[in-house]
């Protein structure tokens, strides 16, 4: 199952996911994931995580999807506002939240990053699921197949 998020604003005391599907989800970050990170996109890091998005070289260490770091001085020698660029024939982008999650997800880091990813994915799966179930809709009944 595919799916991406954002974080959004911080309300009653939980941080909002953005799902690319419309949905959002409260979670309370500083209890649950307490050690969650932001990727390193921002003027402030040295270092920018930007990930693969394409690749013509067979080096097993160029993966689609995996995170490379790269000095902020080095970036801003392509622009100043650098969101992707490519490099050996390999394209980078910047490292978007979900890639971050599901990369350190992916790896089996123990980190609250990956952590997150797995939660997130549990409820949606738990949602397709329980959608399946349905067999139809009809003049407000729904039959659920058990």
């Amino acid at each position: 199952m595919e799916f991406s998020y954002r974080l959004g604003e911080f309300k009653d005391s939980n941080y909002v996911f953005y799902l690319n599907d419309g949905r959002w989800i409260n979670i309370d970050l500083s209890n649950k994931f307490p050690k969650y990170r932001l990727p390193m996109t921002n003027l402030g890091n040295e270092y920018w995580q930007f990930t693969i998005i394409k690749s013509k070289s067979i080096n097993p260490y160029y993966k689609l999807g995996d995170i490379h770091y790269f000095k902020r001085e080095f970036i801003r020698k392509f622009n100043t506002c650098c969101r992707q660029f490519e490099r050996v024939g390999i394209t980078y982008r910047l490292t978007k939240q979900t890639e971050l999650d599901k990369y350190e997800y992916r790896n089996s880091l123990n980190t609250d990053n990956a952590k997150l990813y797995a939660y997130i994915y549990q409820i949606l799966e738990t949602d397709v699921k329980e959608k399946s179930k349905v067999k139809y809709y009809k003049n407000g009944f729904v039959e659920i197949a058990l």
